[in-house]
């Protein structure tokens, strides 16, 4: 009878051992989900201060993140294309309607982010003619935001 009263609570222990085992597992990875989640948003941060993509990753280091995690982020194809556009130069300009008036992007709450002036051109133009119900003539003057 003992035998079977301890093969039991062996068997007990196991399943409780493997329990906290699988639940310690989640747990870490949950933890490290979240940790990805904080040096993904302070990555973003540095990197609109004007900090270069190998500065944030030494600075995200520094910070206490994973060197693996860090310089994976770094070369991760959709964070490069996120800091390009987050690098981009902000554009606004002024529109002149055919009644002469002038307006100006923010009227309408629109910037424009584009690398070269050629390129905020373009891209007003095409803004202009998803708003050509006003009677929005032609971009007077294109500056930096």
């Amino acid at each position: 009878m003992k035998n079977i009263n301890t093969n039991k609570s062996s068997t007990n222990q196991i399943q409780s051992s493997i329990f906290i085992s699988n639940l310690r597992k989640e747990m870490d990875k949950m933890s490290q989900n979240c940790r990805k989640k904080e040096m993904i948003k302070t990555a973003h941060e540095y990197i609109k201060s004007g900090i270069s993509r190998k500065e944030t990753e030494e600075l995200l280091q520094l910070d206490g993140y994973d060197s693996d995690m860090s310089k994976s982020l770094m070369s991760d194809e959709n964070f490069v294309e996120e800091f390009a556009s987050d690098t981009a130069q902000r554009w606004g300009f002024d529109i002149e309607d055919v009644h002469g008036r002038i307006f100006s992007s923010r009227d309408f709450g629109i910037v424009i982010t584009a690398s070269s002036e050629e390129e905020a051109n373009a891209k007003a133009e095409e803004e202009i003619e998803k708003l050509s119900t006003l009677e929005l003539d032609s971009i007077t003057n294109i500056y930096k935001v």
